[in-house]
Order: C-alpha cells, then sequence, then structure tokens
C-alpha cells in the first residue's frame, strides 16, 4: 500500500504527525474520540476545517499533551479554521478590559 501524501505546512499534516508522535493509529484514535475515520481524514487531508474548540480540548485531553505541546495544537488549529485560539478567546471572554487595550496599541 502507497503511503499517504499530507499538504506540507497544513493542520492536517501537523495533526497526522501528532498522532504517530504519540503512538496512535488513525483509526485506534477515531474510535477513541468517538468520530468516524471519514471525519477524521477529511481533517488530515484538508477538505474540512480543523475540529471545533470544544473537540480541540478533547483532542488535547486524550493525547495527554504537555503545556507546550496544547498551545502549539490550539494556535495550528486556530490558524487552520480562522480563528483566534481557544484560550485566547477565552482569556478575553473573561477580561472584556484587555480588548480595550487592544484597541489602544492598534491604533498607537
Amino acid at each position: 500500500m502507497a503511503k499517504t501524501k499530507y499538504q506540507a505546512g497544513t493542520f492536517g499534516a501537523y495533526f497526522v504527525a501528532l498522532l504517530k508522535e504519540k503512538h496512535y493509529t488513525q483509526a485506534q484514535f477515531a474510535e477513541d474520540l468517538k468520530v468516524s475515520k471519514t471525519y477524521l481524514f477529511d481533517i488530515f487531508h484538508n477538505r474540512i476545517n480543523p475540529p471545533t474548540p470544544d473537540k480541540q480540548e478533547q483532542i488535547i485531553a486524550l493525547l495527554k499533551l504537555n503545556e507546550n505541546e496544547k498551545l502549539e495544537f490550539l494556535d495550528k488549529a486556530a490558524v487552520g479554521r480562522g480563528e483566534l485560539p481557544k484560550d485566547i478567546v477565552q482569556f478575553l471572554t473573561d477580561n472584556p478590559n484587555e480588548i480595550k487595550k487592544i484597541r489602544e496599541r492598534m491604533r498607537a
């Protein structure tokens, strides 16, 4: 069977490499995450956006990512989704005055 090539620099390629690093097969990970293999493979091949922020938290827990790995995962998923990382959104939600400070810096 030919080895699948993933588009370099994409969330999908990063995610596949992360699963390999954590010694997970794609099929086993799909089962543990309780998603279809098709859904997971569509993410790997960038046919759909990276998982939602809630699903990202499930993935982080399953893979037992350390803090640096977690932040990298959140950043890459956010870029792929065209959003801010979940932890940043939560921080801004919890600290609305920070939004005003950011806007002031943007105008400077």
